[in-house]
């Protein structure tokens, strides 16, 4: 057990103090057993409280905050700031501390208790606090008291449903051990349903296959049939705050950010469902949801189309044998016609493609790994719209990994283009002088979209794995909730499942529009119709020879 800086002494306590500090040991003992705890005492009633004999003989870890404190982020110790993300313990008297209206950025514990030791109680207040507000599972002990008999008051258990049609608070009964032995009995879900409520999303309709706008104007993506389902799960509708500038956001010095997480951070949106990782920075200043899809960030190289190998040389020489003697028999002569005629249309292809084969200029090998891209002399292009990936070459130790920042170029984001700017890195990587720096999915489509799907390779070794998650506002209550969803969806496949469909409707549709047709049986049905022909004619030959010739015995 941990203490931070309180003095404790027993003082003279009105007559409902010691039905506080019994339900207090009670709910210390009982339903927070076996928890980590934080508990915070308010000035008023610690004198009151004789808190050594309260806490003594507890087995749970317990942090104790004083609560004349303001600047706590100096306070405690890593161990005792470890202890505090999980239960939070607050007793209140007849006002309302700082800890509620005004808490700590490090504070986000799981469930908050609420026990009012005082004879008033307002509960509407109590739950309006932000830390209250913020917190996913909060419940609030309020006295029941009886003026005849005050060592027999109880107190009521109390908690409230934000996102609901009426957050009036809502008993759960009256206080005792034996009715509320565990943390899910005191603390009932909140946002088991969210009522209709709005959510806005900031979005990005330029993140195929994220999220995108169809021709039609219908957003799809995998991503977005994520939030639709959630939505249907949860019970709430949701409104597209759509960002023309597809800048995800990057940092500043005074702690805020720009782009679509500025927007998150100022509140003019709930999440954001857009390609975005996990990083550090990102995860203390937002909440994030479970990684719910996993992908690379990719190189993509230009490459010219190798054409076919040519036939052996053995298949040549063959093929190039002459007849010594004329067979006599029909059947013999026009097995012979059709085999002349197969042999000189192999040797046609086979010359055609070694005379190519041979004005080709050599290429020289494929790019495998990143060591031998930082050796060439290929340059790095990417789009500049604030993911972390220029930041991370810059700084990165890794000798490879921060020359390729070296050779990185940041192309800007123009709005009047179809993919706002990639077509600048598509130019330089059919040059020949960059390599393009995007994920994988995106780049696909990317140069597919543009016809030149053909004509670029990716690196076999990824840059950087990505895991992509939905990022809320810091503190957002119903953030678990996505969790156990997204996590649902996971385990189940259909995340895949969406993803995997959305990629091979797309590649469909674009063979159907490519403009270099896919060769295929087709396109040879000359050939063979010329081989046909041949051995027809070659076949009415000789049955004419046969019949004009005169019929000679041999002597």
């Amino acid at each position: 057990m941990c203490r931070a800086g309180v003095s404790l002494w027993p003082r003279p306590s009105p007559s409902w103090t010691p039905v506080a500090g019994r339900v207090l040991r009670e709910a210390l003992t009982g339903p927070l057993s076996g928890h980590q705890v934080m508990l915070m005492v308010d000035d008023g009633v610690q004198r009151s409280l004789s808190l050594d004999l309260l806490l003594t003989g507890l087995t749970s870890p317990t942090v104790l905050l004083h609560t004349t404190t303001h600047n706590t982020d100096n306070h405690f110790t890593t161990q005792q700031l470890t202890l505090t993300q999980d239960v939070l313990l607050v007793v209140v008297g007849t006002g309302s501390p700082w800890l509620l209206w005004s808490p700590p950025g490090w504070l986000s514990p799981r469930v908050v208790l609420v026990l009012v030791a005082a004879q008033t109680c307002s509960a509407r207040k109590h739950f309006q606090s932000p830390l209250l507000q913020n917190t996913p599972s909060v419940a609030l002990l309020c006295l029941n008291h009886k003026p005849q008999t005050p060592e027999y008051s109880t107190y009521s258990v109390m908690t409230h449903l934000p996102l609901s049609a009426n957050p009036e608070p809502l008993s759960l009964g009256t206080w005792h051990p034996d009715t509320f032995t565990t943390l899910e009995e005191i603390f009932p879900d909140q946002f088991q349903d969210f009522g209709g409520t709005a959510v806005r999303v900031v979005v990005s309709l330029y993140d195929i296959p994220i999220i995108f706008s169809k021709d039609d104007g219908e957003v799809d993506g995998f991503s977005a049939r994520v939030l639709a389902t959630m939505s249907s799960w949860l019970n709430f509708t949701y409104s597209y705050n759509v960002i023309e500038s597809a800048v995800w956001g990057e940092r500043m010095e005074n702690g805020s950010y720009d782009g679509m997480l500025g927007r998150i951070q100022k509140g003019d949106g709930h999440l954001m469902i857009n390609y975005l990782t996990i990083t550090h920075q990102r995860t203390k200043d937002f909440d994030y949801s479970v990684s719910y899809f996993t992908e690379g960030w990719v190189l993509n190289f230009f490459s010219a189309l190798l054409l076919p190998s040519a036939l052996s040389r053995k298949c040549m020489s063959l093929l190039s044998q002459s007849v010594s003697q004329e067979p006599r028999v029909w059947v013999s002569r026009g097995l012979l016609g059709l085999w002349l005629l197969a042999t000189w249309v192999l040797r046609v292809s086979y010359t055609s493609n070694l005379m190519a084969f041979l004005t080709v200029p050599a290429l020289p090998p494929p790019l495998d790994t990143l060591e031998q891209l930082a050796d060439a002399d290929l340059r790095l292009c990417m789009l500049d719209y604030g993911e972390f990936v220029p930041e991370a070459l810059a700084m990165s130790t890794h000798p490879i990994l921060a020359r390729l920042g070296a050779k990185l170029d940041l192309v800007p984001i123009i709005d009047g283009l179809l993919y706002e700017g990639q077509e600048g890195c598509v130019e330089l990587v059919l040059a020949g002088t960059h390599a393009h720096v995007e994920t994988y999915s995106y780049v696909r489509l990317l140069y597919r979209d543009l016809g030149h799907g053909g004509q670029v390779y990716p690196l076999t070794e990824q840059l950087y794995l990505g895991n992509l998650a939905y990022f809320f506002t810091k503190n957002t209550p119903w953030k678990y909730k996505f969790d156990i969803g997204m996590r649902r969806l996971v385990e189940a496949g259909l995340v895949w499942h969406w993803y995997t469909d959305f990629m091979q409707d797309k590649a469909k549709t674009k063979v159907r529009e490519s403009r270099l047709p896919v060769l295929s049986l087709s396109h040879l049905q000359g050939s063979f119709l010329l081989l046909a022909v041949g051995g027809g004619l070659a076949t009415i030959a000789l049955l004419a020879e046969r019949l004009l010739q005169p019929n000679t015995t041999s002597p």
